[in-house]
């Protein structure tokens, strides 16, 4: 359920946290099969709860509100603790926007940037994320930079590079990964095919897909 009055929208129920870029855009338009490890591993994903946020025309956007913390489709709360997520974009020219999130809760804290680029056929993007745990060790970090260009106005060309590290995990510290892939649009944008390939180096394994 959303209200909304001029600028200001909020929402409650069960929704997409607004924290990371790659894991709010959807998965019809994003230039990869897949979301990068770091996004995928450290975003709070879907979950209950009420979300605030305020606009400035299309210059700005800030989303802050808290959420049960259990993720999708879970009623229930078995810590009794809540996790606390905002976002803050900004645009300052119709080319360029970044942006900046946090979210935490009483053991944790997760936080974050990103910036994103379009020129013409261009675009490039980038992310790095980290998460705290009060008990668990050495921080999550990672990130992933993506370069795509569009040779045709049907063909686009994507290249990203990423590194997620886990250090307090041992059996898979790290992942590292480079995928290259080709986006093909057909039936004036309403068929989308992805091709991609990718090679992935768990911890010293590397493996192709």
């Amino acid at each position: 359920m959303t209200w909304t009055r001029d600028a200001l929208a909020v929402t409650a129920g069960q929704f997409k946290t607004r924290y990371r870029r790659e894991y709010l855009t959807a998965i019809t338009i994003i230039e990869t099969v897949d979301r990068s490890a770091v996004v995928d591993g450290l975003a709070t994903k879907r979950d209950i709860g009420i979300m605030a946020g305020y606009s400035s025309g299309a210059t700005a956007l800030l989303l802050v509100g808290p959420c049960n913390g259990e993720g999708q489709n879970s009623g229930g709360n078995r810590d009794s603790l809540l996790l606390g997520v905002g976002r803050l974009s900004v645009r300052p020219t119709p080319e360029f926007t970044v942006g900046a999130n946090a979210g935490g809760s009483a053991d944790s804290t997760r936080y974050g940037v990103d910036a994103t680029l379009e020129i013409r056929r261009l675009v490039l993007r980038g992310e790095y994320r980290r998460q705290h745990r009060d008990a668990a060790g050495p921080d999550d970090h990672g990130w992933f930079l993506l370069g795509a260009y569009r040779v045709k106005y049907w063909a686009q060309l994507v290249v990203r590079q990423e590194d997620f590290q886990r250090p307090a995990i041992p059996a898979t510290p790290r992942n590292r990964a480079t995928t290259m892939g080709v986006n093909i649009e057909l039936a004036a944008a309403h068929i989308r095919i992805w091709a991609n390939y990718v090679s992935r180096r768990i911890g010293t394994t590397r493996r192709g897909a």
